[in-house]
């Protein structure tokens, strides 16, 4: 966690339906300062004890997972009684708009391989890890979608979101026969809402490579229902031979016929890469980006002029850290900083206005899916069934 006395937040980056999520200053001791996303439940969605079990959940689930190429959670706290996540902030772009941005609405092959064998180890590593005590956690992500893949434009691949991500650990259990992801890239058993291991993960990423390397999963377009009836995806054609081998072997129906193991679909994944370019796949991926970075972002909203706020922290109570929102030309040089000290009512009206909608499958992505976490909020807006 963040040794930090407050949040100071800029701008609002994204909303959903159950969270927003802002760019903020996670401000500390001598001048210490660090560019960071806050994901925060809303006051309606927090006033639901599953909704906030599930946030809780994620949090929990997150601050386990310790990798290279997982975004991280530094912090979590209360504030104006919403549960609020700090994340570490990733200044890139998702898979989604890389492929929107990218001139022929794919990704070269060897970028898009590169990509899913970054997420691959992320799930290797999330479905092997094990307590503190050495039991296994028993992690499935169910939710990997190329909004979930963010970015750097550096070359850093992470997989975010463990909102509904399945734990031995989870307070909330999704009951059975119900449904949790994203329809165009779950496997057959999560959508019949039966119970699903790390090989539901597998099919996913196999329809992310997918989607990467044509612009669309091959779930889309009503492709499911051929699919549940004949137990065949059909793929698009002009896939490379070795990749179209690797994302069936990943979708098949049965799951028991799929790569045994996030592991050995990320092996088949770099021996194809390997195959094609002998340049670094990381500097491959930064060339590709170089190509498609805007040379200057836009602000990333019309109201964030009016997000100038601190938050604060004030005590801890049971393990909770609880935080005080207060304007932030009043938190500059207050004592207000120190731990315990009064604070200010709750500026929960202190920005009226409607709110900025979270952008539709349809829009054009942020410049900054750098939101370690917009990724996350993909899942809370309303999106058309079996959509690319």
């Amino acid at each position: 966690m963040l040794a930090v006395r407050s949040y100071r937040v800029v701008g609002q980056l994204g909303k959903g339906g159950m969270a927003e999520v802002l760019e903020a200053r996670a401000m500390g001791e001598a001048g210490f300062e660090r560019r960071v996303a806050l994901k925060r439940m809303l006051p309606a969605a927090a006033a639901d004890e599953s909704h906030g079990r599930m946030f809780v959940d994620e949090a929990r689930i997150a601050s386990r997972l310790h990798h290279s190429n997982i975004v991280s959670i530094l912090d979590f706290g209360i504030v104006d009684g919403a549960p609020f996540q700090v994340l570490e902030f990733i200044d890139g772009a998702d898979g989604r708009s890389l492929v929107r941005r990218s001139a022929e609405g794919k990704l070269p092959v060897a970028v898009g391989l590169h990509l899913c064998a970054q997420v691959g180890h992320a799930l290797s590593y999330a479905h092997g890890a094990r307590g503190e005590g050495g039991g296994a956690l028993g992690i499935v992500h169910r939710d990997v979608t190329p909004g979930n893949v963010l970015v750097s434009w550096e070359g850093d691949v992470k997989l975010a979101d463990f909102g509904i991500a399945l734990s031995e650990n989870r307070t909330e259990v999704t009951e059975y026969g119900m449904t949790k992801g994203t329809p165009s890239y779950m496997s057959p058993e999560q959508a019949l809402g039966v119970t699903v291991d790390p090989r539901a993960d597998v099919f996913s990423l196999g329809c992310v490579l997918h989607m990467l390397l044509t612009g669309k999963s091959p779930l889309a377009d009503g492709a499911h229902l051929d699919f549940y009836t004949k137990h065949v995806l059909a793929l698009a054609p002009g896939l490379p031979e070795d990749v179209r081998a690797i994302i069936r072997q990943a979708t098949f129906f049965d799951r028991a016929d799929r790569f045994r193991s996030a592991a050995a679909m990320t092996e088949a994944l770099g021996q194809a890469l390997a195959s094609r370019t002998s340049r670094d796949p990381r500097m491959e991926l930064k060339s590709f980006l170089e190509d498609i970075r805007p040379a200057k972002q836009a602000p990333v909203g019309s109201l964030d002029h009016l997000f100038d706020v601190e938050i604060v922290f004030e005590d801890e109570v049971d393990g909770t850290r609880r935080f005080s929102l207060l304007p932030a030309s009043r938190t500059v040089t207050s004592p207000l900083h120190a731990a315990g000290a009064p604070s200010a009512a709750p500026l929960v009206d202190a920005h009226p206005g409607a709110p900025i909608p979270a952008p539709s499958d349809a829009d054009k992505e942020p410049d900054t899916a750098a939101l370690a976490h917009a990724a996350g909020l993909a899942r809370t807006t309303p999106r058309w069934p079996f959509a690319t």
